[in-house]
């Protein structure tokens, strides 16, 4: 499992979040892969970034002016969520790590910030939540009606809970 993380932000760089985002993402990537039974090497990518930042992104890929606070760009479609046709996922194995990868994932730090203090909980907290939101994301999760939104929570909740990473 790998992910390689992009720092486009002098906030994270100067002052840090307070936890290794390394170890972390680590830690949250290796947990979502064994609740959903997945043990071929993965990777992602990850960018974090500002609000100001995050808005031009989305603009740009999704055509929405607003700041969000995570946006995950899967590389495969799903026919279900985290349902992998083995013979179909050879182009996007990495052939020198050997690893499949999954997508990219931008979450806004700014974001992060402002939420954890809204929902009165750790940053740490916050940042993990989106960052397996967007994992689920990259799996095919998706949370177009309250069915699938429901599912892809309590899934979220099931992940987060099982590292004791709780509100």
């Amino acid at each position: 499992m790998s992910i390689n993380t992009i720092y486009d932000y002098q906030k994270v760089r100067e002052s840090g979040l307070g936890f290794s985002v390394s170890k972390l993402t680590e830690k949250l990537l290796d947990e979502s892969m064994k609740y959903h039974n997945i043990s071929i090497p993965v990777s992602v990518s990850l960018l974090l970034c500002s609000n100001y930042k995050i808005r031009k992104i989305n603009k740009q890929y999704r055509n929405i002016d607003k700041v969000t606070d995570v946006l995950s760009f899967p590389s495969m479609e799903f026919t279900k969520p985290a349902y992998f046709n083995y013979k179909n996922i050879k182009k996007y194995i990495d052939m020198d790590t050997k690893e499949l990868f999954l997508g990219d994932i931008v979450i806004s730090i700014d974001k992060c910030f402002s939420q954890s203090n809204k929902y009165n909980h750790s940053l740490k907290r916050e940042f993990s939540f989106l960052f397996i939101h967007s994992i689920l994301h990259l799996l095919g999760y998706d949370h177009m009606d309250e069915v699938s939104e429901r599912k892809m929570l309590s899934v979220q909740e099931k992940i987060l809970n099982s590292l004791n990473i709780n509100r």
